[in-house]
């Protein structure tokens, strides 16, 4: 299914380069390696489209109540994936 960024905060900079966090919100199961995956994709098409690189990816867990820092999937494997 197709999804958005629940949450993009953006850190504007003095130096041309602005940065971003980012993050998903679940309210089922947390499952590091599909949110990887999926915060690599919006990581990747953020940096494309945006002026501004994404520092870090966050998953906001409800069922769990917690907040969890995820490693997104580097845009070379995203793109082998659709390749």
């Amino acid at each position: 299914t197709a999804s958005a960024i629940d949450i993009v905060l953006y850190k504007p900079r003095g130096n041309g380069v602005n940065s971003a966090v980012i993050f998903d919100i679940k309210t089922g199961e947390f499952c590091r390696e599909y949110c990887s995956w999926q915060l690599g994709f919006y990581k990747w098409f953020l940096e494309i489209e945006g002026d501004f690189v994404v520092e870090d990816a966050y998953v906001i867990a409800k069922k769990d109540a917690r907040l969890y820092k995820v490693t997104p999937i580097p845009k070379e494997r995203c793109e082998s994936l659709l390749s």
